[in-house]
């Protein structure tokens, strides 16, 4: 064994910058030893050796091992190494490094505390939710719902099942609203997501409840597409959104509907009849074929593909009795076939007459007076639902009684062509030659 002079003591060993001292002690008897110092965080840390050597290739991987984090190990009692050797037998079949395992077993268990639920418990309820689950994006999702649609339109006979209108709705809430805001997958959509976005719309509470219900669509279509668990409810604690404006609903008087008619080009008339006689949703008087039109029965048919229609369902068929008032602008006008409005964009034709008019329109003015006129004649709440469309309670809650008078309400049904040629001959009604022909 050689000598060292006292000078060099301590040996450094070092490895990086961990260094490790070893340091010679000589007792009075002869007998030498060394001892190998470290530091384990802010602890120091002493071994001994009687052979230099083994001191020195001690203290070199003591050195490595610190300068790799992995001087711990050197501290393992026998039951933690025995440990650790069943811990990287069951992770083996894995390929998972142990300490990526430890680190994910302790983010899980930490989301958990909370719920104090067993984590494989938990993992395994995931695993039942999501088996199967296909993912794909929000925006994805979105685009093969609306080719369906299409399709789906195209290749129907008789009419369509979702009118343009509901598809237009979809489009415009769900490529434009949701799918832009939700860059995720669709099993991804929570309440927890969903709720504040929903809120957050600077929109009108009905509009809303249309996005709302747009959504809710969307999400029962995903499921039928394994993009979403079957169990899954990401609306469930969504709150929901008044779906019918409260309040007074507005009505229009016999003569301001006389001045429409008189300012109305002559092929917009049936479309302003059927609203106003027979109380026709704009979407079903835009969307409803002369061939339903059955003057000499007296009924106009409403099939199931001009109804309006829930987000899923077809509408209801129903039948609308033709009154004499309305049989009277109807058969100058009547043809075989063919669209009753010939304009794509009947609201925004209505507003131009009513502009040209000077008659302030509400809106849904023209089915709302009908409605209230109806059930003031005639006093049958039930009949009057079945003819518009609507339940009874509806027509109790926002017509019946709510302001028009039976003398108003009979005056609505005389408004026929004699009568608006009478309030032009009164001058009550003007119409300006420059006005008529830019109609």
């Amino acid at each position: 064994m050689s000598k060292q002079k006292n000078s060099e003591w301590p040996l450094e060993i070092k490895s990086g910058s961990a260094v490790v001292k070893i340091y010679r002690t000589e007792k009075a008897n002869g007998y030498v030893s060394y001892s190998a110092v470290y530091y384990k965080g802010r602890e120091r840390k002493v071994r001994f050796f009687q052979d230099l050597a083994v001191a020195k290739s001690t203290a070199k991987t003591i050195a490595d091992e610190i300068t790799q984090g992995q001087h711990v190990s050197l501290e393992l009692t026998a039951n933690q190494r025995l440990e650790i050797q069943r811990a990287l037998e069951i992770l083996a079949p894995l390929n998972i490094p142990l300490d990526l395992a430890a680190s994910r077993y302790a983010q899980a268990h930490g989301a958990l505390a909370e719920t104090k639920a067993d984590l494989v418990e938990a993992a395994r309820q995931y695993a039942k939710q999501h088996g199967g689950v296909i993912q794909k994006s929000v925006a994805d999702a979105v685009t093969e719902l609306l080719a369906h649609i299409e399709t789906e339109q195209k290749n129907t006979v008789n009419g369509t099942r979702r009118k343009q209108a509901w598809a237009k709705l979809l489009r415009s809430h769900l490529q434009c609203k949701l799918a832009e805001h939700f860059q995720c997958n669709v099993s991804d959509l929570t309440s927890n997501a969903l709720e504040p976005w929903l809120i957050g719309l600077k929109l009108a509470e009905r509009t809303r409840r249309n996005v709302r219900d747009c959504v809710a669509y969307f999400l029962k279509w995903a499921k039928g597409r394994n993009y979403l668990p079957k169990d899954a409810d990401p609306l469930a604690h969504v709150q929901n959104f008044r779906k019918r404006k409260l309040g007074a609903i507005e009505i229009i008087s016999a003569d301001e509907l006389a001045t429409l008619l008189a300012y109305a080009p002559d092929d917009f008339i049936p479309y302003l009849g059927l609203r106003a006689f027979a109380g026709l949703r704009d979407c079903e008087a835009r969307a409803l074929d002369w061939e339903n039109v059955d003057l000499k029965g007296k009924w106009i048919d409403i099939p199931e593909h001009v109804a309006k229609q829930s987000d899923e369902d077809e509408g209801v068929r129903r039948k609308v009795k033709v009154r004499p008032v309305l049989a009277e602008w109807l058969k100058p006008r009547v043809q075989k076939s063919g669209p009753v409005c010939p304009y794509a964009n009947s609201v925004k034709k209505l507003a131009e007459v009513a502009g040209e008019a000077q008659v302030e329109m509400p809106r849904n003015a023209l089915r709302h007076t009908f409605i209230s006129a109806a059930v003031t004649v005639t006093n049958d709440l039930n009949a009057v639902a079945i003819e518009a469309g609507n339940s009874a309670r509806i027509i109790e809650q926002h017509y019946w009684r709510k302001g028009m008078r039976p003398k108003e309400a009979r005056a609505w049904f005389k408004v026929t062509c004699e009568y608006v040629a009478r309030k032009k001959s009164e001058k009550i009604i003007v119409i300006h030659p420059e006005e008529k022909a830019a109609a």
